[in-house]
């Protein structure tokens, strides 16, 4: 939900299925939960009624907003924890996630 988060408008929901390489229904599946707690919001597409364009909601932002800052403070204690192999678990770390970001794109 971070993504959508940032997103300037709405995102066709096959964007983040992709990305996270989900099948339709399995994005539908998991956009059903935060769309019950108001976070998201799911309408036809006009363009293309078999897509949906998803929204966060302004409860979404608040929650993304919110969980974010935590989500980092507990992520930076774990990695403090490593003491001097914290250099090297950052840098795998990162080659990683480079890695899937080539693979998802």
């Amino acid at each position: 939900m971070q993504k959508l988060r940032h997103a300037t408008g709405p995102v066709i929901a096959r964007r983040p299925a992709d990305q996270l390489q989900l099948s339709p229904a399995g994005i539908s599946k998991s956009l059903a939960k935060p769309e019950g707690r108001g976070f998201i919001e799911r309408v036809p597409n006009p363009v293309d009624r078999r897509a949906a364009l998803v929204t966060v909601t302004p409860a979404g932002a608040e929650a993304v907003d919110n969980l974010f800052p935590r989500q980092l403070a507990v992520e930076s204690e774990l990695l403090s924890g490593l003491g001097e192999d914290r250099a090297k678990m950052l840098e795998a770390l990162t080659t990683l996630a480079r890695v899937m970001e080539r693979h998802l794109t």
